[in-house]
């Protein structure tokens, strides 16, 4: 439940706060982050509805969950949050497939690499939030054939595209900038914060806040959250060198690809 609990954080709380802490509720950040208060208060009330004890009620959650995210991103490409003219001119493939890539081999090497180096008790991870570890194991769902392929579609999907744009734009775009303003005393030189690239620079203390946070959110076993932090780090000075977050989204989107493929040909349902 706590990685509920810091998802709802994240959605509801968090996107309140920078409404009123920024120029308060008339703000544009405030129109911004309405989806993700949208999505909590729908998945808030799917767990009243439905039996979330049961695989099913979690499922109908979920696909509730993944309709709203898609919402969120069609509302924020409206608004144009990459702030940037032709996206193909950003991309640097090659560097973020690489990074991608990286990103997958150290979230899945962790726990082997902690164990041997006595940290880690167990050499593979241990569910430590008393979340159901086959949730999303298809062998052990009682739907039908057809039913199965949606919801895993609906899982991949949310999990390639849906997660990495939201998580990018709202933690290390949105957020980042937003902590710069506030904990490195920078002024944006813009009227409107949300414009204001050059509020993408190393500041430490945002950039660990940020990280630790993101970090956080990440607790299905032990040390998980210890490899969030670590991935948000190299993420985030990714965002800070391009002054923007195409890249970065490219590099999240590569590593949820490789660990869904990883998920689905190693039976590690876990990470899902």
């Amino acid at each position: 439940m706590f990685k509920l609990h810091a998802a709802w954080f994240m959605q509801f709380i968090y996107p309140a706060s920078i409404c009123v802490l920024s120029k308060g509720w008339s703000a544009a950040s405030c129109a911004i982050y309405l989806p993700s208060i949208f999505i909590t208060v729908a998945e808030f009330f799917c767990f009243l509805v439905f039996p979330t004890d049961t695989n099913g009620g979690k499922h109908i959650c979920f696909i509730m969950r993944v309709i709203a995210t898609t919402f969120m991103c069609v509302w924020w490409l409206r608004l144009r949050l990459f702030q940037v003219g032709n996206i193909l001119e950003l991309v640097h493939f090659w560097r973020s497939l690489l990074l991608g890539f990286f990103g997958f081999l150290f979230w899945i090497l962790l726990p082997t690499l902690l164990h041997y180096t006595g940290l880690q008790r167990h050499r593979l991870p241990q569910l430590t939030n008393g979340r159901a570890p086959f949730v999303w194991n298809p062998s052990l769902m009682t739907y039908n054939v057809a039913l199965k392929m949606v919801l895993l579609g609906f899982k991949i999907f949310h999990s390639v595209f849906l997660v990495p744009f939201i998580e990018e734009i709202q933690v290390r775009n949105l957020g980042f900038r937003f902590m710069t303003l506030w904990l490195c005393g920078r002024s944006s030189e813009l009227s409107n914060w949300l414009l204001d690239v050059s509020l993408y620079e190393f500041c430490w203390p945002s950039i660990i806040i940020i990280s630790l946070g993101f970090g956080c959110c990440h607790t299905r076993y032990e040390f998980e959250w210890l490899a969030g932090f670590l991935y948000g780090l190299m993420v985030q000075v990714v965002v800070i060198k391009d002054k923007n977050v195409v890249n970065a989204i490219l590099v999240h989107c590569i590593t949820n690809l490789c660990l869904n493929v990883y998920i689905l040909m190693s039976g590690n349902f876990y990470l899902w």
